[in-house]
């Protein structure tokens, strides 16, 4: 069953692009991303990230990690 992740954009002009991790309430480098089941839900979740008029730097992806 495939899941779905969130893609932001941190630098156009380099195709630049991270997932959104899960907080795991600490600072440290074990990041996972956050994952959800139906991709829905992922973009209500996605929601939070979106700058106007940057629409297109925030995506939501099929994840096959």
């Amino acid at each position: 069953m495939s899941k779905w992740a969130i893609m932001v954009c941190l630098n156009e002009q380099e195709d630049d692009w991270i997932y959104i991790t899960k907080d795991k309430g600490s600072c440290n480098w074990d990041l996972e991303p956050e994952l959800f089941d139906d991709v829905s839900s992922a973009l209500a979740f996605s929601e939070q990230f979106v700058i106007p008029g940057k629409e297109k730097n925030v995506l939501v992806v099929n994840y096959e990690g």
